[in-house]
């Protein structure tokens, strides 16, 4: 009988033995399994990153590709530009000889309706003509330049200069004349949008600034020069427009200098 226990009992514990080995196999297994299902996810996931990332490179390269493209493009048209430029410039030069030309042959076979008058009485003419005013009397026909240089060469008259400190008034033609003159300097330049400041022409400044903005004066110089202007004729409207539009600095020492000068 005893003999027959402990064999049950050997049994029992063996058929116990065999069991947790079975468990523990079939537990690895399962690990196993979704290990492996983890690790085939994150390969594809994985690979997902390496396509998008392949991808992405590819595209860049061609945005780069594109972007080379359009600065050689750029560079190319920008000297195409600067040549039509010359080509203009040259041209415009020569429509200019050819018209000054037609003009002077056509002011020699038309006899001009002043020259009936005596010579004399032109020079005493031209003596009265303001120093402001010498360019344009010398700029109406020939006998007026004959006057005008002989003037000069017997120092009657000083160089032909426009004086832009004064109280004159100049037209809006006046200053589109001034304005595109070639040998016209930078300083000379802004005295000629001062000057349009202190009259409170708005006409002559848009013109102005479509002739030099921002080609020959920037337009913080511009708009500087407006401000001084307008301080200086004491153009309280023109001022607050500027200051609402953001363009005026009150606190700049010229303009408040300028405002000083005009009496405002």
């Amino acid at each position: 009988v005893m003999s027959g226990v402990t064999a049950g009992k050997e049994e029992q514990s063996t058929m116990k033995k065999r069991g947790a080995k079975s468990a523990n196999k079939s537990a690895k297994r399962s690990r196993r399994s979704a290990n492996r299902t983890a690790l085939d996810r994150l390969r594809a996931e994985l690979k997902e990153v390496e396509d998008e990332q392949r991808e992405a490179r590819k595209a860049l390269e061609e945005a780069q590709k594109a972007l080379e493209e359009a600065q050689k493009s750029i560079k190319e048209l920008d000297k195409r530009k600067a040549d039509l430029r010359a080509q203009e410039k040259q041209a415009v030069a020569a429509v200019q000889i050819e018209e000054l030309d037609h003009s002077r042959e056509a002011n020699a076979t038309r006899e001009c309706f002043l020259t009936r008058l005596p010579r004399d009485l032109w020079d005493v003419v031209a003596d009265k003509v303001d120093e402001n005013d010498r360019a344009a009397f010398s700029m109406t026909c020939v006998l007026f330049r004959e006057i005008q240089r002989e003037k000069v060469k017997g120092k009657r008259w000083g160089p032909l200069t426009t004086n832009l400190n004064t109280s004159c008034t100049f037209t809006c033609s006046w200053f589109e004349f001034a304005a595109q003159l070639p040998c016209c300097v930078l300083k000379n330049l802004k005295r000629l949008v001062k000057m349009a400041a202190k009259q409170n022409d708005p006409i002559t400044l848009d013109l102005l600034k479509d002739i030099l903005a921002p080609s020959r004066l920037s337009v913080a110089d511009f708009q500087r020069e407006i401000a001084k202007g307008a301080a200086w004729g004491g153009h309280l409207n023109l001022l607050k427009k500027m200051d609402s539009a953001k363009e005026l600095n009150i606190y700049d020492f010229v303009l408040c200098r300028s405002a000083a000068n005009g009496g405002d």
